[in-house]
């Protein structure tokens, strides 16, 4: 007997290797839109953060010189000189 398959296509376990390989499904992950709020959450908070100190350093008539130094945190000697 001499069987010949012209077209088996995906529906064998081989053909759903193949197809799975050549045509992956679109993957979402949960964890990385998750991941991008988080991190504009805290870019949020370190805004707010950023202009209540500013604000209060004004009040206080603190030099701008001073103000970055103490935001960005160049040096501890200066942060505790002023």
């Amino acid at each position: 007997m001499f069987c010949c398959f012209l077209f088996a296509g995906f529906c064998t376990s081989k053909g759903e290797l193949v197809r799975s390989i050549l045509f992956p499904k679109e993957i979402m992950f949960k964890f990385y839109e998750d991941a991008v709020k988080f991190v504009g959450v805290l870019a949020f908070l370190a805004t707010v953060g950023m202009i209540y100190s500013t604000a209060v350093l004004i009040m206080k008539h603190v030099s701008d010189v001073q103000n970055c130094v103490l935001f960005y945190s160049l040096s501890e000697k200066y942060a505790v000189e002023f």
